[in-house]
């Protein structure tokens, strides 16, 4: 037994279909719209995520870059050094050799 009455099919879809349109659709819509907001706040979400991505990757890039920029001044400063020592180096040895 699926509950026909004794009005027999048509009647009992008759009132089935009117249940549906005035309970269940209803609720069925108010579901498919909290739905389409929940999937909006998570596209928001996403593209949220992104950019924050988007920016994380530019911060990388950008401490790469100092890092290189670092390491060629470290190296610029010892080669400063290194030729500060030599022109010493050679301007004593031309102050001596005035000297002599």
């Amino acid at each position: 037994d699926i509950g026909v009455s004794s009005g027999g099919v048509a009647t009992w879809l008759g009132s089935s279909l009117k249940e549906i349109t005035i309970y269940k659709l209803p609720k069925s819509q108010a579901s498919v719209d909290r739905l389409e907001q929940a999937l909006v706040r998570l596209e928001s979400a996403l593209a949220e995520r992104g950019t924050a991505v988007a920016r994380a990757t530019e911060a990388d890039e950008v401490l790469r870059r100092l890092e290189a920029v670092r390491a060629k001044n470290a190296a610029l400063e010892t080669a400063a050094r290194n030729v500060h020592a030599r022109l010493d180096t050679a301007i004593d040895r031309l102050g001596r050799l005035l000297e002599n």
